[in-house]
This record gives structure tokens, C-alpha cells and sequence, in this order.
């Protein structure tokens, strides 16, 4: 069986609790032996030596203790168990979801969303059976079967010797077993991932599929995509049956030989009734921690699965900028406005492809200027910006902010000056308070209000029952395409950064409220240093500077008017603009 070693490594910050599991899962099994000791003496005093009530009664008291203490200790156990694995989740689940944070959308635009869902809520809550059962029945099955062959050879050397040649057999057909379950278990969550990413995708697009008469097709792929899910769980849970009646069979077979030898020489007086009574009241407990190991692994299998993918999100390197220092007044390390913007031979290759993203681009950014990024769908434009923003960092070449090399600059200190309206804003099941003041910690009513104002929202928050504290629901859900631009403008004019990074917000929206948001729009750029995407003509007409892209590789750079002179490249992208209506 191979289990990733990270997810003991994760112990090593929770040592207490893990200490506790393990000293008191182990004494409560230690404990089996003292009982099976005193039950052996009780009865034979009574039905060999004919003993009285009164003689045995303080064994029985003794036996009640015992009893009462194992009982205890297993409470104590199970409840550190459940503790430690309920902390590893918590903090597991809070590295992944920080982790993805430093990644970055670069990194979440390859992944389906389902699948890190599915991998950060049930892939760590499936981890709960390794930390809370496998765990300390590892412990168990580790040292009681040692301790139970140490106690039983000095009275019979014969049993501990069957003890000692029959343990193998049930690890070892744990092992063969586990390697095919292993892989079913991975095959499961993997269906897990893709049904989870499928019916995510299902409901986000379910008003597209209804407008598009896909609803009988849509619901084929939904039986097909559950069918699979179902027949990966049966074929785990056969296989889960399927080992458990192995490993009893091995057990009640090492037991029932141990009776076997046992009853012969209590037959021919070779042993005293109680030594034999007490070796075979011990037995079956010898091979239950191993019996009980392989169900227990069998029930952390999914998480251990899951692991596998939490680890690969995990393993994937993130971008590394030096940290945020504050000087003494407390505001962030000096790195202030207005800024010159450039690169500098920049190249970046995404992982698993040939070809490289960017390929030696040089520019700079006009400063307090209109910058507009053009090209088509894999020219470079995105990875431009995610480079820009710090969510990527260039293989070779340089990135410079007045001077300074990006990689050099604390990249929360960079971000602080960054404001980014993105095509489609997403907007949480919140406010619209709240939604707004993602930009800025510790917005004031008043700021939020102006940000509300500039962004031309007063007629939304006027329409509403509870105004600015009006909830939105998930995505936007009670409010338009506009009304959730709007507020991404909202977030951008509170925040009130020296530089802003646009994706074209208007390229979704009908002619007449796209004329509506582009004054808004160009008050917000008013006095900053702009960079766009551009989709749209009529932007790309106004920038002061205009960067095309072909292949990751910067070909033009000018003004319209100038680069229309010149009737290369951007020529055409023009000419198939004016073709979409755009």
C-alpha cells in the first residue's frame, strides 16, 4: 500500500493531539490482554476450582474496573482522533484554498472548477477516515499483536509461534488487494472530479442550454457522467466486500487452527485449563487490529485518492516575490505614483506546451496614458496582463516598474496600485456594500457611497428595499449584466489606483449601454495609466497606444492612424473588426 507521505507530515503540527490518539487508542487494546487474563481466572476458580461468589467477587470488581477504563481510554482516543483529523482538515483545506490564491487565475483558468471544488470540500473531508481510523488503528495493529505474542510465549510457546507465522499472511494479502484498490479508488474520484466540473458547468450554463433547446441532450450526458460515478463506487464497493471476507477468513482460520492445537494437549494434559482458556480468549483479539487495519484503509482510501490531487495543487509552484515590509508611518514600502511601465525581452512558455505564450516582448506603457493590447484569441493579450498582475513571473527577460525589476518588489505592494475590471466581474452572494469594498479593507459608508455615485449605480440603490445592504445573490444572480459591471467600476473608482487594467467590460453589453459605460469608463481613466484588452473598434481608435500581438510576439506598436498607414498586421485585425460589427 503506498500512501503519500505528506499526509503524515501534516501530523508533525498537531504532535499533542496525535500523542493522546496514540497512547490511549493503544492502552484501550492493551487492556483486551488484562481482561482476558482476569475472565480466564474468574472461571476457572468457579468451574474448575468450585469457588463461591464471595471468593471471585473482587476479580469481577476488578474486571468491572477494567472495563470501565478501556471503555474510557477508546473514548478518549476516538475523540483525539476526530480532533486531530477535524485540525489537518481545517488547515489542509486553508493551504489549498491560500495556495490557489498564490497561483493565481493563470492557474485556475486551466483547472476545471468543479475539480478543485470537489478536490478542496470532499477530497479533504474524505481525509477524516485516515486521521480519525487508519491512524490509530495503524498504531494498534503496529504494537498490540507484539505485545500479545510477548505475553502468551512464556506460557505457551507453541500458540505464539502459530501467532508469529499465521500474522503475515492477512498484511499480506491487505497489500494485494490495496493495489487494486489503490487504483480504483483513484479511477473513482476522478469520476467524482469530472461529474462535479460537469454538473457545475451544467447549472452556471442552464438558461444558454434552455435558450438553445439543449435540455434532452444535456440530461443524456448527465446520466452518462452519474452512470460512470455509479459504476466506479460499485466496483470499489465490491472490492471493499470482497477484502473483508478474505482477511476474516484468514483470521477465523489462524484462530480456529490456535483452538485446534490448544484443545489437543488441554485433551492430553499438556496444559492447564486456565493457561488454554486465556490463549484462546486472546487469540481472536491477536488478528483483530489487523483485521480491523484492512477496513480501516479500505475506508480511507477516497481520501487518500483525493490526497493525490490536493498534493498536485499544492506541488505546483507558485510565483515568489520578496514580502511586504512597512516603514514606519506603517504604509507599504516606497513604490509610488506615476509609474513607467515596461518589458523587457520577456518569454513565458505555459507548462505542457510547445509553443511559447510570449515570445521576447518589449514595450512601454505610455504613463497617464490609453494602452490597448490586440490580438487575436491566443495571441498573448491575457498572459501580458496575468504576467503585469504578478500571477505568472517570465522565464527570462524583465518586467521593470520605475527601474525596479517586478520580481524585486513586494507583490501585494504592486497590487495595492493596480485596480482590474475584468470582462464578466464576479459578484458574491453579498451586499452590494460588501461586493464594493472587496477593493478596499475598511471602506467607510461614505467612500462606498461615492464609488456608487461615480459608477453611476444611485437608480439600483435607490430601487432597492435595503439600498446599499440589498443582497445580490450568487453571481449577480437579482441584478443585470450592466448593473454587475457597474459595480466592478464601483470597486475600481474606491479603490482609486494609479493604474488600471481593463478587459474590455462593455464587450458583452447591447450598443446603448455600452455608450452608457464608456463614459464612465473614461472618467475613470482620467490621470491613470491604462492597459486594455481591446474586442472593440472604437477602442482601439482611441488609445494613445496600441500594442499588437500575433503569436506571443509584439509585431506592432503605435497609434491607429499610423499603424492603418502602414497596412501590415494590424490592417487586417481591423478589417475583421469592421467585419463582426465591431
Amino acid at each position: 500500500m503506498t500512501f503519500n507521505r505528506r499526509l503524515f507530515e501534516l501530523i508533525q503540527k498537531h504532535i499533542p493531539a496525535f500523542v493522546v490518539t496514540a497512547i490511549f487508542s493503544l492502552a484501550g487494546g492493551i487492556l483486551v490482554i488484562f481482561l482476558g487474563f482476569l475472565l480466564s481466572k474468574i472461571v476457572a476458580q468457579v468451574f474448575i476450582n468450585q469457588n463461591s461468589l464471595d471468593q471471585v467477587l473482587p476479580l469481577l470488581y476488578l474486571m468491572l474496573g477494567v472495563v470501565v477504563f478501556r471503555v474510557l481510554f477508546i473514548w478518549i482516543g476516538e475523540s483525539s482522533a476526530a480532533f486531530l483529523a477535524a485540525r489537518i482538515k481545517s488547515s489542509l483545506r486553508e493551504m489549498l484554498v491560500r495556495h490557489i490564491q498564490k497561483l493565481g487565475p493563470s492557474y485556475v483558468q486551466g483547472e476545471s472548477t468543479g475539480g478543485l471544488t470537489a478536490a478542496a470540500l470532499q477530497g479533504v473531508e474524505q481525509l477524516d477516515g485516515f486521521y480519525s481510523q487508519y491512524l490509530p488503528q495503524l498504531i494498534i495493529a503496529a504494537v498490540l499483536p507484539i505485545v500479545i505474542v510477548l505475553v502468551v510465549f512464556p506460557i505457551d510457546w507453541l500458540t505464539a509461534l502459530v501467532f508469529i507465522l499465521t500474522a503475515p499472511l492477512i498484511p499480506l494479502f491487505m497489500i494485494l488487494v490495496g493495489k487494486t484498490s489503490e487504483k480504483l479508488t483513484r479511477r473513482q474520484f476522478n469520476a467524482l472530479k469530472k461529474m462535479s466540473g460537469f454538473f457545475l458547468d451544467t447549472l452556471q450554463g442552464i438558461t444558454t442550454l434552455k435558450l438553445l433547446n439543449r435540455g434532452d441532450d444535456t440530461l443524456k450526458k448527465i446520466n452518462t457522467v452519474s452512470e460512470t460515478y455509479r459504476q466506479n463506487t460499485m466496483d470499489v464497493l465490491r472490492l471493499t466486500f470482497l477484502s473483508a471476507l478474505v482477511l476474516e477468513w484468514l483470521a477465523t482460520l489462524s484462530v480456529a487452527v490456535v483452538a485446534v492445537e490448544i484443545g489437543i494437549r488441554l485433551l492430553y494434559a499438556r496444559m492447564s485449563f486456565e493457561q488454554a482458556f486465556f490463549v484462546l480468549i486472546i487469540a481472536p483479539e491477536f488478528y483483530l487490529p489487523l483485521r480491523m487495519l484492512g477496513l480501516r484503509f479500505h475506508a480511507s482510501a477516497n481520501g487518500v485518492a483525493a490526497a493525490n490531487k490536493i498534493f498536485e495543487v499544492l506541488n505546483t509552484p507558485a510565483p515568489i516575490f520578496p514580502e511586504l515590509s512597512n516603514n514606519k508611518n506603517g504604509n507599504s514600502s516606497e513604490l509610488l505614483a506615476p509609474f513607467v511601465i515596461g518589458f523587457k525581452n520577456v518569454n513565458y512558455q505555459y507548462a505542457g506546451r510547445s509553443l511559447s505564450a510570449v515570445n521576447n516582448v518589449s514595450f512601454e506603457l505610455i504613463s497617464g496614458g490609453f494602452n490597448a493590447l490586440v490580438g487575436v484569441s491566443g495571441a498573448g493579450t491575457s498572459t501580458i496582463v496575468n504576467l503585469l498582475m504578478g500571477f505568472i513571473k517570465p522565464e527570462s527577460g524583465k518586467i521593470f516598474i520605475n527601474d525596479r525589476d517586478l520580481n524585486d518588489i513586494p507583490i501585494e505592494d504592486w497590487r495595492s496600485n493596480l485596480a482590474w475590471v475584468p470582462q464578466r466581474p464576479y459578484i458574491f452572494n453579498d451586499s452590494i456594500a460588501a461586493n464594493i469594498s472587496l477593493a478596499k479593507k475598511n471602506a467607510t459608508m461614505d467612500e462606498i457611497s461615492q464609488a456608487v455615485h461615480l459608477a453611476h449605480l444611485d437608480d439600483l440603490i435607490n430601487s432597492l428595499p435595503d439600498g446599499l445592504h440589498s443582497r445580490v445573490g450568487e453571481n449577480g444572480a437579482k441584478i443585470s449584466g450592466g448593473q454587475a459591471q457597474r459595480i466592478a467600476l464601483a470597486r475600481a473608482f474606491l479603490k482609486n489606483a494609479p493604474v488600471i487594467i481593463l478587459d474590455e467590460p462593455t464587450s458583452h453589453l447591447d450598443l446603448e449601454l455600452e455608450s452608457f459605460m464608456n463614459e464612465t469608463l473614461q472618467q475613470l481613466c482620467q490621470n491613470r495609466t491604462v492597459l486594455t484588452i481591446a474586442h472593440r473598434l472604437s477602442t482601439i481608435v482611441s488609445a494613445d497606444q496600441i500594442l499588437v500581438l500575433n503569436n506571443g510576439t509584439l509585431v506592432e506598436c503605435g497609434r491607429h492612424q499610423d499603424l492603418m498607414k502602414q497596412k501590415q498586421y494590424y490592417t487586417g485585425l481591423v478589417k475583421s473588426f469592421q467585419g463582426n460589427g465591431q
